[in-house]
């Protein structure tokens, strides 16, 4: 006797090969976009409490990151003033003034006693003391 060898999808059946009968597998029914709520799977409160502590918290990264882009663009109120770098630094003698330091430094195109304000302002509005550095705006 002679052994023959069969793949196995063919069932050896006498005289001849056939392939083996798969069962077909049942298409899933159709769902229409309209279908009625019985029919539709309802989530737990769980998942409906998670999506909203999800969303929340994206929500208050996106206003944290719009509040720290607009800090970045304004600026931080209380940090460091920005000042010129090519500054001009004058140091206070005795008998000088605010007004007898804007009439010796005066810059062009600006009005005498608006230089004087800036220069109070500089001070923070207190008198001047001999030896005190005066940054000119």
């Amino acid at each position: 006797m002679v052994a023959v060898a069969v793949p196995p999808r063919f069932e050896v059946v006498p005289h001849r090969l056939r392939p083996l009968r798969t069962p077909r597998p049942e298409p899933a029914p159709l769902r229409r976009a309209g279908a009625p709520a019985a029919c539709r799977r309802r989530e737990s409160a769980a998942t409906y409490r998670r999506r909203r502590i999800v969303a929340a918290g994206l929500l208050a990264a996106v206003a944290l990151l719009a509040l720290a882009g607009v800090r970045t663009l304004v600026g931080a109120p209380g940090g460091p003033a920005m000042r010129p770098i090519a500054a001009q630094v004058v140091v206070v003698r005795p008998g000088q003034t605010l007004w007898s330091i804007a009439v010796a430094h005066d810059p062009p195109h600006t009005p005498l006693l608006a230089f004087v304000d800036r220069l109070e302002v500089e001070t923070h509005g207190r008198p001047l003391q001999v030896g005190q550095q005066l940054v000119l705006p």
